[in-house]
């Protein structure tokens, strides 16, 4: 009997000691960057032989994890310049056009009202040493790191063709608006809309809602807490109108009735092209690449609520690319490079920090033939895990006859040899819990003693 007591408070004790969160800061310190990219022939069977390529990291700034201006921005001045040796193997003059992705914003500029397009005069692209007219593209971003055959794919030159959102796809608009609501001041009462529609024929747009469901069968609720009289809501149905009229909820607030209406003021029909291209909110997005990239964006969605306005998280979805063209003689062989900064991951967790650069290599692969990549890091800082780079002073070289497998990535900090600074939080941890379980063992020894001299008493 003794023996199963002192299990019985032993597993209590370990039991509450296994509750005990292990994790002394929960801080995020740790942010993605972008990867860096090379560049691609959109023409397809393109002949050109990439006969060289020297790709050189020039870090001599760590990115903050906050940029609090865009002087600071300015500041930053890492970069990647990608350096081809391009042949056209043919006995013809050709004209190559080319795209060069750069990546969405970094984890850490998500704060900035603006996108990062304020670092766009560091870009440049050269031919023969001569700066090549350029223009910049957008697509809609994967979601899932860079892939060269859906990215590529989305950037078109004309409005994607679709079975079902097609640009003259019939939209129909309603408004609705707050009246005579009477509540006291910084009171929100809650209202609801519910609407029925055919998910095979029909495509919702709503939003500005504080709450939103939906079933196979079609049918939405959408929930409301408006603020005051005026307020005004809209949704989109695309393709065909409502058969039946959405059913609105009066207004409650904990629970009781409170006055006030929810009233059409508006319904009108527009086409598909006309809603999209009114919500494009950057004049360096053109027609056509804010077009296909909001029908690439529904179509990964079943519907598509949103907060403030259509498509407005969208934009930090977006990939920026530079087009631009190459002209060859027959024979030709010319160098064209790229310049961009680059964008490392960030990993505070490490004193110091940690910064992991990445760069997809397989890009390359598009070339009709490819052969000696050349990559030179020139920072002051010491690489990290490094076992095949080359060493020299403030110089990390490394050398491949063609084109490896995989992409690549190095680690860079201002010391040698970082800590993980979980790690001695970890160890601290484990020792206080160590000795609180000795602390707890010799009370239940007492413990036990004193049972069996009430029991023997």
């Amino acid at each position: 009997m003794y023996r199963k007591i002192r299990l019985l408070v032993i597993a209590v004790i370990l039991a509450m000691t296994c509750v005990v969160p292990v994790s002394a800061n929960s801080a995020i310190k740790s942010w993605h960057g972008t990867d860096g990219n090379g560049a691609y022939a959109m023409d397809e069977d393109c002949p050109v032989v990439c006969e060289k390529e020297d790709l050189i990291f020039d870090i001599g700034s760590f990115p903050s994890s906050y940029f609090g201006s865009k002087e600071e921005l300015q500041a930053y001045d890492a970069s990647v310049t990608a350096v081809y040796t391009l042949k056209n193997p043919t006995d013809s003059q050709i004209k190559v056009r080319l795209v060069f992705p750069f990546g969405e914003d970094p984890q850490y500029l998500y704060h900035r009202d603006d996108p990062v397009n304020e670092d766009l005069d560091k870009y440049e692209i050269l031919k023969n040493e001569v700066p090549v007219e350029k223009k910049i593209r957008y697509s809609l971003m994967t979601g899932s790191g860079f892939d060269v055959a859906t990215d590529v794919e989305r950037l078109r030159d004309e409005y994607l063709e679709d079975a079902f959102f097609q640009k003259d796809l019939p939209v129909f608009t309603y408004v609705y608006e707050v009246e005579g609501l009477k509540t006291e001041e910084n009171a929100y009462p809650e209202c609801s809309l519910e609407l029925q529609i055919d998910p095979s024929l029909q495509y919702l747009v709503i939003g500005e809602m504080k709450s939103f469901s939906s079933d196979a069968k079609g049918h939405v609720s959408a929930g409301y807490s408006p603020a005051e009289n005026g307020t005004l809501y809209c949704f989109y149905l695309l393709g065909e109108d409502l058969k039946e009229e959405p059913v609105w909820s009066g207004f409650t607030l904990n629970e009781e009735e409170v006055p006030g209406e929810l009233t059409l003021k508006e319904k009108k029909q527009i086409i598909l092209e006309e809603m999209i291209l009114s919500m494009k909110p950057d004049e360096t997005v053109s027609e056509t690449d804010w077009y296909n990239a909001c029908i690439d964006y529904m179509k990964e969605r079943t519907f598509l609520a949103y907060d403030s306005s259509p498509f407005a998280d969208m934009t930090y979805c977006l990939l920026r690319w530079y087009e631009y063209e190459l002209s060859f003689a027959a024979g030709e062989i010319l160098t064209n490079s790229v310049k961009a900064p680059i964008y490392p991951d960030i990993n505070e967790y490490y004193e110091p920090a940690l910064y992991t650069y990445h760069y997809l290599l397989s890009p390359a692969s598009t070339w009709a033939d490819f052969s000696d990549l050349n990559i030179i890091v020139n920072t002051k800082y010491s690489m990290i895990g490094n076992s095949t780079f080359n060493e020299e002073e403030n110089k990390y070289t490394l050398h491949y006859d063609r084109l490896p497998e995989g992409e690549l990535s190095f680690s860079l900090s201002e010391n040698a040899s970082p800590k993980h600074s979980g790690d001695r939080v970890f160890f601290i941890v484990i020792g206080i819990m160590a000795g609180a379980l000795i602390v707890f063992l010799f009370l239940v020894k007492i413990i036990i003693g004193l049972i069996r001299r009430l029991i023997r008493g």
